[in-house]
C-alpha cells in the first residue's frame, strides 16, 4: 500500500505541475469545461453522433460489471452479466438510456450508412466477424447479424463510399478489406499488401490506419509512417506517398491522429486536398513501455497536399508532444486536438503524463501561427479515451479507461465514466452579437447534388457579408484516436446580402457536386460568421432503393432547394432602369464632369447620327448636321448635343486639376488634336490641331502630381509626351517596353492601362506584363513577372484593370496592389476575323506593386469576359460589368455578351470574392461605357460593334440607350444605414495633409467602428478602360455622435501629396457598413 500511495502521490504532483505549465509553449486562448454527468455507467471506448441529436457509445463486454444495469431485469444471454456495455445519450435531456449489445465490440469499427443507421463491425472475440445496427428511437436496441464480415475485424477502419457502401480495412492480421452491405454472398475480400508492409513484427503500428475518401474517388490509405492512394474498386494502387519525415510510426499502438483539412469548394471541384497527421510515438516506444520505460511522445505533425503532382510532407511542431489525441473538425475550418499523453503508447497501463490541455490548429494561418493551447480541462483522458462534435459546436469528451477492467482506486488513473463537454472560445458570450442562427430552412431537407440552395439566418449584432461561409461536416465514428468518415466541406458561394427583417440575411451556396465530395448521407451544416459558427440543424436523406445506395443518391443536410439549375455564384443583387432609350449617339467614351454632367462621344466617320445639332448648325465643311457628342445632365435626365470637329474616334483624355476635360488624339484629321470641353450651358468643345507631337490612336491619359497629363502609346505610337508642354520644341522620349510589347499584326498592347504609384512613379501595364516608369528620367525602375498564364491582356484581346484601393495610414500606402481581369486568349484576334470566336479569359491577375519582390496572384471569375469595365464603387468594392464572353475587340468580332455584372471584394477571402449580380437585358458589347455618378449608380451607355450605326438584321444592333446599374447598396433596405453629408459642401477646397470634419447623418443605428471616408477620381472610360481611376480610403473613420439624434462626425486627414492624390475634383463619400453615402465633390489642391 506505501507503495501505491506514493505512485499517486508523485503522479498527482506531476499533473499539477503539468497544469501549471502547459501555458509555456503558446498562450491558452480560450474554451471553457463543463462536466454533463458525472457518470454514465460505462466508459465510452467507441462514439458516434446520430442524426437524432443522440449519441450512441459502448465499450466492451468482456470488462466484467459495468456502473449501469440493463433495463427491465434483462441479461445478455447466455450470462449473469445484467448490466449494459453500450447507452445512448439524449444531448437535449442530458439523459443516458442503457443499450444491449450481444456479442464483444472491443476496438470495434463503424460509421453511419447514407439513411442515418450506424453500421457498426467487428471486435474481439465473439464478436470478430458481426456486424451490429443501431437505429435511434426511444425504445430501439442494437440488431446484430453473426458472420455479417468475411474476415475477423479488430482495430479496422470504415469509411462511407460514393456508392452509399462502407469500406471495411484492415485490422489485426487481416490485410486485407470488404465492403458493407455485400453484392453477393459469395464477395470476397482483396488482399492489401500495403497492410503487410506496414506491420511492425510484434508491435503493428499500423492498425486504425487512416483512411480518406479523396475527391476523385479513390481512397487515401496510411499506415504505420506512410500512406497510398488506392482505387478499391480495381484493387491498385495509383501512388505511393513519401514516407513521413522522421519515419516515426502514428498508428495503433504508437498512436498519433489525423483528419482530412476542410475541403473548398469552387466551381464544383476541390483544387487543393490536404492531409494533417499529428502526434505518435517514436519507433521502440510499445516496447520501451511494457518494459517500464515510457518514451517521450511526438510533438510533431505532418501535412500533405494529396493533390499534388509531387506531393511532399511539410512538418510542424505542436504546443506539446502528444500520443492518443483526438483531433476533430470544428465547423469553422479549424481543428482540435484534445485528449491524450505526453509518453508512453497506446495499450493496458502503457501510457503516461496527461495533457490536459486541447490545442486548436488553424489551417488557413500562416507556418508558425497555426496552434492555439486552450484552457484544460482536469480529468485526465488517457487510453481509450473519445471526443466528438455536436450540433452546437460544443465537443463530447467521453471515456478513459487504460485497465483490462474497471479500476477506480489504487491506479494513476482510474476508470473515467464520465462526460464532459468542451466549448471552443467561438461559443463564449462575448461573440453571441455575432453568432448566426438559421432559421430557413428546417430540419431534414432534402436537396440534390450540384444545385443552388438559399439559407436565412439572423445576427443581433453587427455583421459583415463578406465574412460569412457555409461548412457542412459529416459526423464520425470516434474511438482509438481516429475519427472515421470525418469530413468537412466549405461550400461555394458565401456571401450573405440582407434581407427582410432588422436582422436577417440569406446565403446563396452550391451543393457538393457529386459523392466523391459528399457521399450521401447524413451532415451538420452551420453558417460561420466572422469564424463563430451557428449551431447546425440535424439532416436526413430517403434512400431511393432498398440494398445498395445507387450514385444519382439525394444527400441530406440543413437546406433546402429553391431552384432546380445549379448556380455556381449567388445573384447577389443590383437594379437595372432605362433613364433614356436614346441619346442619339453611341457612347463610345464617357467623363463624369465635377459639375454632375456627362460628356460622351463617339466618332465622327460613322455617318449621320441619330441627334441633330441645334440652331440648324453643320460641321465645318460637311454635309453631315448630326452631332458627335452630347452632354448628359443627371439631374434633369435630359441631352444636349455638342459639336466635335475632328475625328475623336478611339481616343482617351482625363480632367484637368481645373475640371475641363483634355481629350487627345484619335482617327485621321484627329490624331494629333487637343480638344477641350469645360462644362456649362453654353459650352463647346475646343480644338487645338497639332496640339500633339504625335498621332495618338488607342493611347492612355493620367493626370501627374504636377497637374500635367501624360499620353502614352498608341497605335504604331512607341513613346510618351504630356500636355500642357513646357516649350513648343518639348519632345517626346521613346517608351522601348511599348515595342516589346506590340505583336505583329495583332498588338495587344493598345490602351495600356497606366496608373500612377504613390511613389511617383507610373506602372505600366501592356500585353501581359508591366513595369515601372520614371517618366521623368525615361527610366525603367522595375520590369515585373509576366502574368502566369501569358495571355495578352489589353486592346484587341481587351481585358481591362484597376489599381485597387488605396489605404492610407499615417500618411503613406503600405499595399498597393493592381487587379488585371479578363481578355483573350493568344491567336483569338485572327481566329475572330476567321469566324473562329475563342472563349475569353475567365482570370484575373492580382500583384502587390509595392512589394520588394511582387508576383502574380491568379484569380477565377464566375464567368469569362473580354471587353468588360472595371469601376471602383465609393465602399471599395470593384464591379466588372459589359463585355462578351468569346472572341475579341474589333468590328463584328465579339459573341456571346455577358449580361451579369460582378463585385469584386478586395479584402474577401481569395476563393469568396465574386459577387455575381442581377443581369440587365441589353447587350453592351464592343465600344460600350460605364462610369461612376455622384449617387453611387453607375451609368451605362454606348455599343456598337459595327462601323456604323446597325438596328436590324445584325447580331447585336447598335445601342444608343442609357442605363443605371444601382448596386445592392442602394436598395430600400439599406436606408437606414446610409450616411448623408452635411458638411463639408459640395466643391469645398482642401489641401494635402489637413485635418478635414465631415458631419453626416444616418437614421438608423450607427456602429461608429464600420464607418470609412473615401475619395474617388472621376475616371475617363473607353475601351474597358477608365484612365485616372482611384480611390483613396483615407486616414482616421471613427464616426462620433454629435448634436442631434442621428447627427454624427468623422475626423480624417486628407492625403498627403500629389503622389497619392494629384491635384484636381475628387467625390468624397462616407462609407457605414459597406453602404455609402451619396458623394461631394470636393477639390484636391
Amino acid at each position: 500500500m506505501a507503495n501505491s500511495a506514493s505512485l499517486i502521490y508523485h503522479h498527482l504532483l506531476f499533473s499539477f505541475l503539468l497544469i501549471l505549465l502547459q501555458a509555456a509553449p503558446c498562450p491558452a486562448a480560450g474554451g471553457s469545461w463543463s462536466v454533463l454527468l458525472p457518470s454514465i455507467g460505462i466508459s465510452a471506448m467507441h462514439m458516434q453522433l446520430l442524426p437524432n441529436d443522440r449519441v450512441v457509445m459502448y465499450d466492451r463486454t468482456d470488462f466484467g460489471i459495468s456502473n449501469i444495469s440493463l433495463p427491465d431485469g434483462k441479461c445478455r444471454p447466455n450470462s449473469t452479466d445484467c448490466s449494459a456495455h453500450s447507452v445512448e445519450y439524449d444531448i437535449a435531456s442530458n439523459s443516458i438510456r442503457p443499450l444491449m449489445v450481444l456479442t464483444n465490440v472491443w476496438c470495434s469499427s463503424g460509421t453511419l450508412m447514407p439513411d442515418g443507421r450506424l453500421i457498426q463491425t467487428g471486435g474481439w472475440d465473439d464478436g470478430y466477424r458481426v456486424v451490429r445496427i443501431y437505429k435511434s428511437c426511444d425504445s430501439c436496441d442494437w440488431q446484430e447479424i453473426p458472420n455479417g464480415l468475411n474476415q475477423q475485424r479488430w482495430y479496422a477502419t470504415n469509411h462511407i463510399l460514393p456508392d452509399g457502401k462502407q469500406i471495411i480495412i484492415g485490422g489485426r492480421q487481416a490485410f486485407n478489406y470488404e465492403f458493407y452491405p455485400k453484392m453477393s454472398t459469395t464477395e470476397n475480400s482483396p488482399s492489401l499488401p500495403f497492410l503487410v508492409q506496414t506491420n511492425d513484427p510484434n508491435v503493428e503500428n499500423n492498425l486504425y490506419p487512416f483512411v480518406f475518401l479523396n475527391p476523385d474517388g479513390n481512397l487515401f490509405v496510411f499506415a504505420n509512417n506512410r500512406a497510398i492512394l488506392f482505387d478499391y474498386s480495381k484493387n491498385q494502387v495509383l501512388k505511393t506517398y513519401p514516407t513521413i519525415p522522421g519515419g516515426q510510426p502514428r498508428n495503433y499502438p504508437s498512436t498519433g491522429s489525423a483528419v482530412l483539412l476542410p475541403l473548398m469548394i469552387k466551381n464544383g471541384t476541390v483544387n487543393t486536398v490536404e492531409v494533417l497527421v499529428c502526434g505518435g510515438a517514436p519507433k521502440g516506444a510499445f516496447v520501451n513501455a511494457n518494459n517500464g520505460k515510457f518514451d517521450g511522445a511526438l510533438d510533431t505533425c505532418g501535412r500533405i497536399k494529396i493533390s499534388d503532382p509531387n506531393p511532399q510532407w511539410v512538418m510542424e511542431t505542436m504546443p506539446m508532444a502528444r500520443v492518443m489525441g483526438d483531433m476533430l473538425l470544428l465547423p469553422n475550418g479549424h481543428v482540435l486536438i484534445i485528449n491524450g499523453v505526453s509518453a508512453g503508447v497506446a495499450g493496458w497501463e502503457l501510457g503516461r503524463n496527461p495533457v490536459l490541455s486541447p490545442v486548436v490548429y488553424q489551417p488557413d494561418n500562416q507556418v508558425g501561427s497555426r496552434f492555439e493551447v486552450q484552457n484544460p480541462s482536469t480529468k485526465p483522458r488517457v487510453y481509450h479515451s473519445t471526443a466528438v462534435l455536436l450540433r452546437d459546436g460544443r465537443v463530447l469528451i467521453g471515456g478513459s479507461n487504460p485497465h483490462d477492467k474497471y479500476e477506480f482506486t489504487n491506479v494513476l488513473y482510474p476508470t473515467e465514466l464520465s462526460l464532459e463537454a468542451f466549448s471552443p472560445s467561438y461559443l463564449d458570450s462575448s461573440s453571441s452579437g455575432l453568432r448566426p442562427r438559421i432559421i430557413f430552412p428546417r430540419k431534414t431537407t432534402r436537396i440534390r447534388y450540384g444545385k443552388r440552395v438559399v439559407i436565412v439566418f439572423t445576427i443581433s449584432g453587427i455583421v459583415d457579408p463578406s465574412s460569412v461561409s457555409v461548412t457542412m461536416v459529416a459526423p464520425s465514428f470516434n474511438t482509438h484516436s481516429f475519427s472515421m468518415n470525418q469530413r468537412l466541406l466549405v461550400l461555394d458561394g458565401g456571401v450573405a446580402t440582407k434581407i427582410r427583417g432588422k436582422s436577417r440575411y440569406q446565403v446563396v451556396v452550391t451543393a457538393p457536386s457529386s459523392g466523391n465530395l459528399a457521399p450521401a448521407g447524413n451532415y451538420l451544416l452551420f453558417v460561420v460568421h466572422k469564424e463563430i459558427p451557428s449551431a447546425a440543424q440535424e439532416n436526413k436523406l430517403m434512400a431511393p432503393s432498398a440494398s445498395v445506395f445507387s450514385r444519382h443518391l439525394l444527400f441530406s443536410f440543413l437546406l433546402v432547394l429553391f431552384q432546380a439549375a445549379p448556380c455556381p455564384v449567388a445573384a447577389a443583387g443590383g437594379s437595372w432602369s432605362v433613364l433614356l432609350p436614346s441619346i442619339g449617339i453611341s457612347a463610345m467614351h464617357m467623363q463624369l464632369l465635377p459639375n454632375d454632367r456627362v460628356v460622351m462621344y463617339d466618332r465622327t466617320d460613322f455617318g449621320i447620327s441619330n441627334i441633330s445639332l441645334p440652331d440648324g448648325k453643320c460641321r465645318p465643311n460637311s454635309t453631315d448636321c448630326s452631332a458627335h457628342s452630347v452632354e448628359y445632365d443627371i439631374a434633369s435626365n435630359s441631352i444636349r448635343p455638342l459639336m466635335v470637329l475632328t475625328n475623336v474616334w478611339c481616343s482617351s483624355g482625363t480632367l484637368m486639376p481645373d475640371g475641363r476635360l483634355v481629350q487627345t488624339g484619335g482617327w485621321d484629321d484627329g490624331y494629333r488634336v487637343v480638344r477641350i470641353y469645360k462644362s456649362c450651358d453654353s459650352c463647346d468643345w475646343q480644338e487645338i490641331p497639332k496640339g500633339l507631337n504625335q498621332q495618338r490612336w488607342y493611347a492612355t491619359n493620367h493626370i501627374l502630381p504636377d497637374g500635367r497629363q501624360i499620353i502614352i502609346g498608341g497605335r504604331q505610337a512607341f513613346n510618351y509626351e504630356f500636355y500642357p508642354k513646357m516649350s513648343t520644341t518639348e519632345n517626346s522620349p521613346s517608351l522601348p517596353f511599348l515595342v516589346q510589347t506590340n505583336e505583329p499584326n495583332v498588338e495587344n498592347n493598345l490602351y495600356p492601362f497606366v496608373f500612377l504609384n504613390p511613389d511617383g512613379n507610373l506602372f505600366v501595364f501592356a500585353n501581359n506584363r508591366a513595369i515601372l516608369l520614371d517618366y521623368s528620367k525615361n527610366q525603367v525602375l522595375k520590369t515585373y513577372p509576366t502574368m502566369p498564364d501569358g495571355q495578352p491582356r489589353n486592346y484587341p484581346s481587351t481585358g481591362s484593370a484597376v489599381l485597387l484601393p488605396l489605404r492610407i495610414k499615417n500618411g503613406t500606402v503600405n499595399a498597393v496592389e493592381v487587379l488585371v481581369c479578363g481578355g483573350a486568349p493568344k491567336g483569338a484576334f485572327v481566329n475572330a476575323n476567321n469566324g473562329i470566336f475563342d472563349g475569353a479569359l475567365d482570370t484575373c491577375g492580382r500583384i502587390k506593386i509595392s512589394d520588394p519582390n511582387p508576383q502574380w496572384v491568379m484569380e477565377t471569375m464566375p464567368m469569362a469576359r473580354v471587353m468588360s469595365d472595371m469601376l471602383l464603387l465609393p465602399n471599395a468594392q470593384i464591379l466588372i460589368i459589359n463585355g462578351v464572353s468569346a472572341g475579341v475587340a474589333g468590328w463584328e468580332l465579339g459573341r456571346n455578351p455577358v449580361l451579369s455584372p460582378v463585385i469584386y471584394q478586395a479584402d474577401n477571402q481569395a476563393g469568396s470574392r465574386f459577387e455575381v449580380q442581377n443581369p440587365s437585358t441589353i447587350p453592351r458589347v464592343y465600344h460600350s461605357t460605364a462610369v461612376l455618378l455622384r449617387d453611387g449608380r453607375v451609368l451605362i451607355g454606348g455599343s456598337n460593334a459595327h462601323d456604323k450605326y446597325e438596328f436590324t438584321n445584325v447580331l447585336y444592333p447598335t445601342e444608343l440607350s442609357l442605363e443605371a446599374f444601382s448596386p445592392s447598396y442602394l436598395d430600400s433596405s439599406s436606408s437606414g444605414l446610409r450616411p448623408r453629408i452635411i458638411l463639408p459642401v459640395t466643391n469645398t477646397k482642401i489641401r494635402y495633409g489637413n485635418r478635414l470634419v465631415i458631419v453626416f447623418t444616418v437614421s438608423g443605428l450607427v456602429d461608429p467602428n464600420s464607418v470609412s471616408v473615401t475619395m474617388v477620381a472621376p475616371s475617363f472610360n473607353t475601351h474597358s478602360f477608365s484612365m485616372n481611376q482611384r480611390l483613396m480610403v483615407l486616414d482616421g473613420g471613427v464616426a462620433n455622435k454629435i448634436l442631434g439624434n442621428s447627427r454624427y462626425q468623422v475626423v480624417v486627414t486628407t492625403p498627403p501629396s500629389g503622389n497619392i492624390a494629384p491635384a484636381g475634383n475628387y467625390l468624397l463619400f462616407v462609407v457605414h457598413k459597406e453602404i455609402p453615402s451619396p458623394g461631394v465633390w470636393v477639390q484636391m489642391q
